[in-house]
């Protein structure tokens, strides 16, 4: 399976290195309008993206990305708001 990279890791990295978004995305030779679309999850980039982004920020490529076996609910993103795969949503009311 090809790691997809994981919008709030990538955004969480960037902020915990006081980053700018033009500041992390020449460090990754990307633009900042690319930058932006992978932190919002419009985009998705390339593995090797991946890899030149993690470098920039100084972290390993697997920390950007969703957990192997693809399992959102196990991401940072917890909250009331997310829906795991478990869960059913609830019936609307009558």
């Amino acid at each position: 399976m090809t790691p997809r990279l994981d919008p709030e890791r990538l955004k969480a990295a960037r902020l915990s290195r006081f980053l700018p978004v033009e500041h992390a995305a020449y460090l990754a030779g990307v633009s900042s309008a690319a930058w932006r679309a992978w932190e919002r999850g419009a985009n998705s980039p390339r593995i090797t993206s991946i890899r030149h982004a993690a470098d920039g920020l100084g972290v390993d490529p697997m920390q950007l990305c969703f957990p192997p076996d693809g399992d959102v609910a196990s991401a940072p993103r917890q909250g009331p708001w997310v829906r795991r795969r478990s869960e059913t949503p609830a019936s609307a009311p009558a």
